[in-house]
């Protein structure tokens, strides 16, 4: 009730939502939900009229079976609030294909063959996703794709979660560094969107010596799919600890919109401080959704692009979160 509550309060301030679902509780749940998170995906699911959407997919529930406790712990981990919480299923909807894509893979190579990384590509398809060697994988960024529930892309953002999860798992205040650079004075490189192997070793020592930790957090830099892998116990290289992979991905997903995002989704879950906020200026609208979700769209994929249907999964979560 508290959430149909807060719907209601955020339709009455943007006038953003449709209002032939002012009124109508969420469906009632399956007595099979083992938590809310798992509550809330079938209610948005029973929302979704149209059966050709992916989250209709038997490998939506599935997936979403296997990861919902881990995303119900990141919640309380990460101090979501109930909006941002909506927020978060808007994007993840879209940007995992209902739950059904934890890879990207849109531009396509052969695997073993990526003109781009020249390093890994073996594994980037991983025997746990049931892909063989030689499978069409994608190589916008080489073997930084996009993987994890927010598709995490590009070599210096996989730096950017690694180091953040670091902090945070050894106990410090996490930050989002967005720059790293390695190399002697006069001449040093910037690690950007792509990397290779002697990039990865020469950020490796620089880490070790300037963070005092290795880069090599559970071995995602050695094989970067395992931030899109489950049902798999990963082990850290140098310290021997182990972790569930779907924690892993979950923390990984959530250190990213935190990390990186946290600023618009702060914003943005507050009318008075997103009118403030000069990043999403550009986006400014009579209906508060409609300005909150393309703020957060532009953080998360870097353009506005299909802010519509992450609108439409909004003011389903928002109907739906418990």
């Amino acid at each position: 009730m508290r959430f149909f509550l807060l719907f209601f309060a955020f339709s009455a301030q943007a006038d953003s939502i449709g209002k032939a679902d002012l009124g109508i509780f969420p469906p009632a749940p399956s007595a099979s939900a083992a938590n809310d998170v798992e509550r809330e995906f079938e209610c948005i699911r029973l929302r979704t009229d149209n059966n050709h959407e992916m989250i209709k997919q038997p490998a939506a529930l599935s997936m979403i079976k296997v990861l919902s406790q881990a995303m119900e712990d990141g919640f309380k981990e990460f101090n979501f609030s109930l909006f941002e919480r909506a927020m978060f299923y808007s994007q993840a909807i879209e940007e995992s294909g209902g739950f059904t894509q934890m890879t990207e893979a849109k531009q396509f190579v052969k695997a073993g063959a990526d003109p781009i990384a020249h390093f890994i590509m073996a594994d980037t398809n991983d025997k746990h996703f049931k892909a063989q060697k030689g499978a069409k994988v994608s190589s916008k960024f080489g073997s930084f794709r996009g993987r994890g529930i927010i598709q995490i892309s590009r070599c210096d953002n996989y730096f950017s979660t690694i180091h953040y999860l670091n902090q945070m798992y050894s106990g410090q205040t996490p930050t989002w560094k967005a720059y790293w650079e390695y190399g002697p004075k006069g001449k040093r490189q910037q690690i950007e969107e792509v990397c290779n192997k002697a990039d990865i070793k020469a950020m490796k020592d620089e880490y070790l010596v300037t963070q005092g930790m290795s880069a090599n957090l559970y071995g995602i830099l050695d094989d970067p799919s395992r931030l899109a892998v489950v049902k798999w116990e990963i082990q850290d290289p140098t310290t021997k600890r182990k972790i569930a992979s779907e924690k892993l991905m979950v923390d990984a997903t959530m250190a990213y919109w935190r990390g990186r995002c946290g600023q618009h989704v702060d914003a943005s879950s507050d009318m008075a401080l997103l009118a403030k906020f000069k990043p999403c200026e550009a986006y400014r609208s009579k209906k508060y959704l409609e300005w909150a979700v393309k703020c957060v769209t532009r953080c998360i994929k870097g353009t506005t692009d299909g802010w519509q249907k992450r609108l439409a999964w909004m003011e389903k979560a928002l109907m739906c979160a418990r």
